[in-house]
C-alpha cells in the first residue's frame, strides 16, 4: 500500500485567475488530492483511488473497498 500526494497547481501559472494576487508560498494551504494505491504481490492487480485526505478513517474506508476488490476481482 502506497499514498502519494499530488501537487496543487494554480490554474493560471504563478497567478490567481480572479484577482491577480500571488499566492502565498506553500500553495496558499490548498493540498492536492491523495492518490492510494494497493498491489497485489502474487498477481499484479492493482486496486488506486484519488481521496482528498490521508486520514486514518479515509485509509480504512480505502483499505476495506480495496480488499473488496481483491477478493472479486472485475475481471
Amino acid at each position: 500500500m502506497d499514498v502519494k500526494k499530488l501537487p496543487s497547481i494554480p490554474p493560471v501559472g504563478d497567478r490567481d485567475y480572479l484577482t491577480g494576487a500571488t499566492p502565498p508560498p506553500g500553495g496558499g494551504g490548498q493540498d492536492g488530492p491523495f492518490v492510494h494505491s494497493v498491489v497485489d504481490d502474487y498477481t499484479r492487480l492493482t486496486y488506486s483511488e484519488t481521496l482528498p485526505d490521508e486520514k486514518g478513517t479515509t485509509v480504512a474506508a480505502f483499505t476495506t473497498r480495496a480488499l473488496t476488490a481483491f477478493i472479486d476481482p472485475p475481471i
